[in-house]
């Protein structure tokens, strides 16, 4: 008996107007929508560019103050001093939470997600086409997932300066108790700047993938695939997981699953490509009469879903 979902991605079906009669391709012969990587290079030189924000006013407002202090804390061994760089900081952490930098991050979230969306909504028009498909319209829930997707990344955006600097106060503070100039936390200072670039680089990466790859899912399902097959980008860097799951031969088919019941990852949970820590696997869309034809053929594995 087929399930809810399955009598929603039927209507969904009707609703876009697809033909499925008509399918007669496999997924092996369409290109899988990959992850822009050109919007998650634009995503990264923003990030980076707040960064580099973060790290002017950290020149220009806190190290002139803990030069200024040496005296009381090199030669005097005063802590107190270490309390009136704290409320420099608090003041730089409420410059970067204020509602005018909260504008900032929205914005930037808008314009990052709805470059994803365009070119994902393209690429996966130019997929169905391969199926011999036309979409019309989008599906509600796929709207609803844009509005979460830029609220999470404002929310992520918003703990690139608030890391940055909580990071660089503490070895600040350290290095003051321990009666170091500002001169010897050059270094230091260097080195915390390069993690919080690195950190912003792997976030672009992580949301582009993971972006794109909840598109596939939402506007596969939309339109009424229930089955996918899960492919690795087939380098060095593919987890040993993702590689089994790519090529396990399921009740479907080889690497494919239902959306309904995902395959897991190497903790046990249920997982979709792009989605894992910097996944860069792609879902391409199965249509019913592949699996139907991977059967006849002896292509699967009786019993096996995940």
């Amino acid at each position: 008996m087929p399930s809810k979902q399955q009598n929603n991605l039927s209507k969904n079906l009707l609703n876009n107007h697809l033909d499925v009669n008509n399918i007669t391709t496999t997924s092996n012969e369409v290109k899988p929508v990959l992850p822009p990587v050109s919007i998650g290079k634009f995503y990264n030189r923003q990030l980076q560019n707040l960064i580099k924000k973060v790290r002017e006013d950290i020149n220009l407002v806190i190290m002139p103050k803990v030069k200024l202090l040496e005296p009381q804390y090199v030669i005097s061994y005063d802590e107190s001093p270490s309390v009136s760089i704290n409320k420099q900081f608090q003041s730089l952490l409420d410059k970067y939470s204020s509602p005018n930098f909260v504008k900032i991050y929205t914005d930037l979230s808008k314009t990052y997600v709805t470059k994803i969306d365009n070119k994902n909504q393209d690429k996966f028009n130019q997929q169905m086409k391969g199926f011999g498909l036309n979409i019309y319209g989008e599906s509600a829930f796929l709207q609803s997932y844009l509005a979460d997707s830029i609220a999470a990344n404002v929310k992520l955006i918003s703990t690139i300066p608030q890391q940055y600097l909580n990071n660089v106060e503490s070895m600040i503070d350290t290095n003051m108790r321990a009666g170091l100039r500002s001169s010897q936390m050059t270094k230091q200072l260097t080195d915390q700047f390069g993690v919080t670039k690195r950190r912003a680089v792997f976030i672009a990466r992580d949301q582009t993938n993971k972006t794109n790859g909840l598109m596939n899912q939402k506007r596969q399902i939309s339109s009424g695939f229930n089955y996918f097959q899960w492919l690795t980008s087939k380098d060095s860097n593919v987890r040993c997981r993702h590689k089994e799951i790519a090529d396990k031969v399921t009740a479907y088919g080889k690497g494919i699953y239902s959306w309904d019941n995902l395959p897991l990852s190497d903790k046990g949970s249920p997982i979709a490509p792009g989605q894992d820590y910097g996944c860069r696997c792609t879902a391409s869309p199965v249509p019913d009469y592949q699996v139907a034809e991977n059967k006849k053929k002896g292509k699967t594995k009786k019993g096996v879903y995940k």
